[in-house]
């Protein structure tokens, strides 16, 4: 425990116990250590927002093919609560649409949604910029961003 947040081998602490007299073996040894070995975890660092600020979108793909079926998946950033919207394509009037049906559930509309790269959104990504100038977006959607009255938000590329 004192070797936290850094594990010693149990190789290493094989030779430390058996100059203090251990006489055991390493799977003796590392049997004696499994549970106290645990997985280094990375902390969730939950991103606040303020009532109203940011709403996150993503779609979620159940079915190809045919007959396919997506989810439109919009959680407020302060409250987490979420609006979700079966449909049977991606297209951008499709997204607009929904988009207008989450706004009227949560009673207006959000200050910045944030997107992954889904392609109805942006077309091309600008890495190192920021700002609405930076990325190109589809004409269309910047459209209606602009007259509901929302900015669009990437979301970064290494983090959820």
């Amino acid at each position: 425990a004192a070797a936290r947040p850094h594990w010693i081998p149990a190789t290493v602490l094989l030779r430390e116990l058996h100059d203090q007299g251990y006489t055991g073996g390493v799977s003796q040894l590392k049997a004696w250590l499994a549970p106290l070995k645990r997985a280094k975890v990375d902390p969730v660092v939950r991103f606040e927002t303020a009532p109203g600020h940011q709403m996150q979108l993503d779609w979620v793909e159940f079915r190809k093919r045919a007959q396919p079926l997506y989810a439109f998946c919009a959680p407020l950033g302060y409250s987490r609560m979420s609006y979700v919207e079966f449909v049977t394509d991606m297209k951008v009037t499709t997204l607009i649409g929904c988009h207008e049906r989450s706004f009227a559930a949560f009673g207006g509309v959000v200050r910045q949604v944030l997107y992954d790269n889904m392609k109805t959104v942006m077309l091309k990504r600008d890495i190192e910029g920021e700002g609405e100038g930076a990325h190109r977006y589809h004409a269309g959607f910047l459209d209606y961003a602009r007259h509901a009255g929302f900015v669009i938000k990437p979301r970064r590329l290494y983090r959820a």
